[in-house]
């Protein structure tokens, strides 16, 4: 299992990569309305925030098993959660 430091260096770099997509469509695309990536953007900080809460919680008094699962749990979330991001964001560049 990898330490938190990287678990939240990962998550950090996955949610630049979909901000920096994110600002890209607002460059290639300067008369679209800004507040649906916006709403993207916010959703997506929200989720690492609270994926960092989650990840900061102790795990003390855990058994290793239980550590990795919760650990795969959060970082499998966020996946989602940015997957969901860059669908969005596709479904926007069709428009």
């Amino acid at each position: 299992m990898a330490n938190r430091r990287d678990l939240k260096k990962d998550l950090n770099w996955l949610t630049h990569e979909v901000i920096s997509d994110c600002l890209i469509y607002l460059e290639i695309n300067p008369g679209k309305d800004e507040a649906p990536v916006a709403e993207i953007i916010d959703e997506l900080i929200r989720h690492r925030a609270e994926s960092f809460i989650e990840i900061n919680k102790p795990t003390t008094g855990m058994n290793r098993q239980d550590v990795k699962q919760k650990y795969n749990g959060i970082v499998s979330n966020f996946f989602e959660v940015a997957n969901s991001s860059f669908e969005k964001l596709s479904k926007l560049s069709k428009k």
